[in-house]
């Protein structure tokens, strides 16, 4: 997942950065930031599921495919 989040963030034509993707998904940067560390724990809701699925234009289900 985490990785899933960095690379559908990178791969946004021009590549964005964390602060205009948290701002996009209306999060906290430190949360969004927690979402694609390798090295953090975090349990998402739902919703927040379902708000970055709708950003990137794809189904939740994708966020978990590599």
């Amino acid at each position: 997942f985490k990785r899933n989040l960095l690379r559908l963030r990178e791969a946004q034509n021009p590549s964005a950065n964390l602060k205009d993707t948290a701002q996009g998904l209306n999060i906290s940067i430190a949360y969004y930031h927690a979402l694609e560390d390798c090295n953090r724990h975090t349990n998402p809701s739902f919703k927040i599921l379902e708000q970055i699925a709708a950003y990137y234009h794809i189904s939740v289900w994708e966020l978990f495919i590599e």
